[in-house]
């Protein structure tokens, strides 16, 4: 069974990343590794993204419940 997603789908994330990122329409969107670099090299001592991980769990818990 193969996964399919819709045109629409596909427009709704990326607009969501641009979201994300802070991006207007017509701002260049960073390469898909940027947000793994920094994770491996900027934030590896850091706390901050353990306590986003954890804040973005919680709220999807509170969201189904």
């Amino acid at each position: 069974m193969a996964f399919v997603i819709s045109a629409g789908c596909v427009r709704k994330w990326r607009c969501a990343y641009r979201w994300f990122c802070k991006l207007d329409l017509d701002d260049k969107v960073p390469h898909h590794s940027t947000f793994s670099v920094n994770r491996l090299g900027r934030f590896r001592e850091s706390e901050i993204l353990r306590h986003i991980f954890e804040r973005v769990v919680a709220a999807l818990i509170d969201a189904i419940e």
